[in-house]
């Protein structure tokens, strides 16, 4: 919401009302947490199970820069830890924003990509011209495409790759931002699927992997006099004239649809007020699916709520109770849970509606809608309760500790072992006799490796650590025989636990852990030669996502944040959210690939 090129509101200012609502009942403030509701779950109540066909994610909003506190700038790790910890699967971030550069913006995806979080860019869109007239549209989509093709090609590339880009952000909302004052739409019908047909030529002509998605649509009152000449417009037609398409991969939706929230029972407290709401969201996602579906010929057009959410109210002045108008505004914690498990449920309810990105990671100065609250001096305080409900809707750790990412403790140790051990441990005894053995300490894994610029041979393994995931890598004691980790060598060809995995790295020999298992330590002879790794038990380990990194001869790094741990060496490293199942060497005896999975 304020994120692109807007003008900044208090939430009494109906930033959630129907587009065209010009009056508004009540104004949104912060809450503490500890008022009203701000318990969890009673002790001995069971927690309801994740939500199944909907996947999840977060708008950051403004958090990019130092200017904020704990900002993505500074705090990504134990944001994104949080986000893991949440479940949430995406993140949803701006661009163009001028307080934000390059680097800080390839930081913050690098960073999100290494937890295995997907991120949405939003390309800001705003058109000033008439509605009827073709080239000035036709000038206005020339320029965006071309600045979202420099944004692909120079800043969001690589590692930093965006997984999907959003075309504007609510076109139907209405504001006078143009230099001549008149109060407009963001993006006129006409231009927005003109627009959208242009970027998708872009996608397709230049064989782009990013997802396309429309910019979201505040609201689905299709009755709005927005939705027909968008969808009547020729931008939804190829150059014929005639052949419908869909110019997107998916149409963003933000189902917010205050008109239908019961505003009187929301004011008496109650938590059992969003029963008629969800049944509107889902009657309104079918609706506007089915809309899409007419206009581009197809028949299995899916949703993406690249907003949705809901807002908690302040006191009115003289008065301690709160009220709400109609701004998607609630009183209490309770009542904000509740509301979100209608929203989710009405997403997949809806059948159409895959994605739902809640808005916002927290609250600012302007708007309520966060998970947590504003800053107090020390921490932007949670709202346990509401953090609680996103957690088991999105299926997220079964901590319910909202501040243990915070106490983060993430810690890199590289282990240089071609001259002789690097241990941190040596409860495993002597697992590889005879040999250099780099190996980490219980608690910890193995993330990186790297092998000499000049040799070739393993040069430096990286050992991690955080306090969320060190619980899981316990390192057992090797028994006579073993009974927890165990070697595996590579000596003779490979010596895999599993081919769950396939071939992961075709003509290369592969030591790789059974299922259940990750890599804890790498072994190598005196003359050089990588000898084999030590797999040691870990709960969940599986094969469920796994990518080999060949650093046979540049370096291939899932992320850059552990710095240059090797300056001598070239370096394959998995994200913080991933383990190390496999290392396979080449007929030189030297290192060439690791295989990385997700947790």
């Amino acid at each position: 919401m304020n994120s692109v090129n807007k003008e900044v509101r208090r939430p009494g200012n109906l930033r959630r009302a129907v587009v065209l609502m010009a009056t508004v009942l009540g104004a949104c403030g912060p809450v503490e947490e500890g008022a009203s509701g701000a318990g969890g779950a009673p002790a001995g109540v069971a927690e309801q199970e994740a939500l199944a066909g909907l996947t999840l994610g977060i708008v950051a909003g403004n958090i990019r820069t130092e200017a904020v506190d704990q900002s993505l700038s500074t705090n990504a790790d134990e944001i994104y830890c949080e986000f893991n910890q949440l479940g949430a699967q995406w993140v949803r971030i701006d661009a163009d924003q001028l307080d934000t550069g390059t680097p800080v913006y390839e930081a913050i995806v690098q960073k999100a990509h290494a937890k295995n979080i997907k991120v949405n860019i939003v390309v800001p869109a705003r058109y000033c011209g008439s509605d009827s007239d073709q080239a000035a549209i036709n000038a206005f989509t020339f320029a965006y495409v071309s600045h979202l093709n420099a944004l692909a090609n120079s800043l969001f590339k690589g590692t930093a790759k965006a997984d999907a880009y959003e075309i504007g952000n609510e076109p139907n909302v209405t504001e006078a931002a143009c230099p001549d004052g008149v109060s407009r739409y963001r993006v006129s019908p006409n231009a927005f699927a003109h627009l959208l047909r242009a970027v998708w030529n872009w996608k397709t002509t230049n064989g782009r992997t990013e997802l396309i998605i429309s910019g979201g649509m505040r609201n689905t009152y299709l009755t709005e006099p927005y939705w027909t000449p968008f969808f009547n417009s020729a931008g939804f037609k190829l150059a014929d004239g005639q052949t419908k398409h869909r110019p997107f991969d998916y149409f963003g939706i933000h189902p917010y649809n205050p008109n239908n929230l019961d505003v009187q029972c929301i004011n008496t407290g109650s938590s059992a007020c969003f029963g008629t709401w969800k049944a509107n969201l889902t009657s309104g996602l079918k609706s506007v699916a089915t809309r899409v579906n007419t206009a581009t010929g197809k028949s299995d057009s899916k949703l993406f709520a690249t907003e949705f959410g809901l807002q908690l109210a302040e006191p009115i002045v003289g008065s301690t109770t709160p009220t709400c108008g109609p701004n998607n505004c609630v009183i209490n914690l309770q009542q904000m849970a509740a509301g979100m498990d209608a929203a989710a449920n009405a997403l997949v309810s809806s059948g159409v509606t895959p994605f739902g990105l809640w808005y916002k990671y927290r609250d600012d100065s302007q708007e309520l809608f966060g998970l947590r609250g504003v800053w107090n001096g020390t921490k932007y305080l949670a709202k346990t309760q509401v953090w609680n409900k996103y957690r088991t809707l999105a299926g997220g750790s079964t901590n319910t500790d909202p501040d243990v990412c915070w106490s983060l403790g993430a810690q890199y140790f590289p282990l240089v072992f071609d001259t002789k051990d690097a241990r941190r441990t040596t409860v495993t005894y002597e697992w590889f006799l005879d040999h250099y053995k780099a190996e980490c300490a219980p608690g910890e894994r193995l993330l990186g490796l790297s092998r000499a610029t000049t040799g070739g041979w393993a040069r430096t393994a990286l050992c991690y650590t955080d306090s969320v995931s060190a619980p899981r890598y316990e390192h057992p004691v090797q028994g006579v025989p073993p009974t927890g980790c165990q070697s595996r060598s590579v000596l003779g060809g490979d010596n895999r636990g599993t081919t769950a995995s396939g071939d992961w790295d075709s003509g290369f020999a592969k030591a790789e852990c059974g299922l259940n298992e990750y890599v804890a330590g790498v072994a190598q002879s005196p003359d050089n030669n990588f000898a084999g790794i030590l797999c040691c038990p870990a709960a969940g380990t599986t094969r469920a996502s796994c990518t080999p990194r060949v650093f046979a001869s540049q370096d291939n790094r899932e992320t850059t944040a552990s710095g240059n741990w090797d300056a001598a060496g070239t370096k394959g490293e998995c994200g913080t959210a991933s383990f190390v199942a496999g290392v396979s060497r080449d007929a030189n005896g030297d290192p060439h690939a690791l295989l990385c999975c997700a947790e």
